[in-house]
């Protein structure tokens, strides 16, 4: 079987559905980057991972039970391939994601995660032979100059370098990508609906990750406490639960539905944009040179989402 991760047909007045959830998945990408570079600073990485998903799969059990009908798990399902992509695509990604949290500098990892639409591209070419879409080589050229830009011109300066945890990050982003892509095409047949597909997948992470936690913890190989008491913290989990790990995941698999991956991933790159527009409402400092990367992030998807629009 072959899906289409480039693009599908849509009406007009469908064609906003996916800039839509995109949207609203990278302010949720962005509100949340803060809370866990500070959990993950005082607790053990894979301890974050498991209660963030803890929140966020129960949100996503909330959401199915309440607005959507039938079984909660239909008949028929392919667990295999759920196991695969709730184990490395949402566990791996979470565990991979909060060691380079821990581990690499922060700015050369930022650097590097700015540079997502071109692992989409890379990947797509060599899972499913897939040209570039029209447009999208100047699309990700905006993008990634724009994700730089944001990063390097921080007022306390950047300077880039090397402690091992940025390795971390690229593959993070390489298995997020490829469980973007392979999700659609292994669940679409389905017919599940991006909610409850969402809550399949995450629901096998979150079960992985309880097993993960409890290896390390007997390996003794823990980076940080692995209790929490403090109100605050576990106010922050709760956040970056419910909005990373269940409201942004089906916002994203709504818009890679609709749009395909490559392309979706130009927005990832909006978090960081709207990470520093938080941090500048808190009262934090900001540059020209960081509005300016933030122009050039937006100019790269309006182009791209104004040449679907003609087609």
């Amino acid at each position: 079987m072959t899906v289409e991760i480039t693009s599908r047909p849509e009406s007009a007045s469908s064609s906003l559905v996916a800039p839509a959830s995109l949207v609203g998945c990278a302010v949720l990408w962005g509100s949340m980057v803060p809370f866990t570079h500070q959990l993950v600073q005082a607790y053990d990485p894979v301890f974050v991972s498991l209660l963030r998903y803890v929140f966020g799969v129960g949100a996503i059990l909330i959401m199915v039970l309440v607005l959507e009908r039938g079984r909660l798990v239909p008949p028929g399902l392919p667990w295999w391939r759920i196991v695969k992509l709730g184990t490395f695509g949402i566990a791996g990604f979470a565990v991979c994601f909060s060691f380079g949290f821990t581990f690499a500098d922060p700015v050369t990892a930022a650097v590097l995660m700015s540079a997502g639409p071109v692992i989409y591209a890379i990947l797509a070419r060599i899972l499913y032979r897939a040209p570039l879409e029209r447009g999208l080589g100047l699309a990700i050229a905006l993008v990634v100059a724009g994700g730089v830009a944001v990063v390097l011109g921080r007022p306390q300066g950047a300077a880039l370098s090397f402690r091992g945890g940025e390795l971390l990050y690229l593959v993070s982003s390489t298995l997020w990508a490829w469980y973007s892509m392979r999700a659609q095409e292994w669940l679409g047949p389905y017919r599940l609906g991006q909610l409850r597909l969402s809550a399949l997948t995450a629901g096998v992470g979150g079960v992985v990750l309880v097993g993960v936690f409890l290896l390390v913890q007997a390996a003794g190989l823990t980076y940080g406490a692995t209790t929490m008491t403090a109100p605050a913290d576990w106010a922050k989990v709760a956040w970056i639960g419910v909005t990373g790990a269940a409201f942004s995941v089906v916002l994203w698999n709504i818009g890679v539905s609709r749009i395909g991956a490559p392309v979706a991933s130009l927005y990832g790159n909006l978090s960081g944009v709207f990470g520093v527009l938080f941090a500048a409402a808190l009262g934090a400092d900001w540059t020209w040179v960081q509005v300016m990367g933030g122009l050039l992030v937006l100019g790269g998807v309006v182009q791209m989402q104004a040449r679907r629009l003609k087609r």
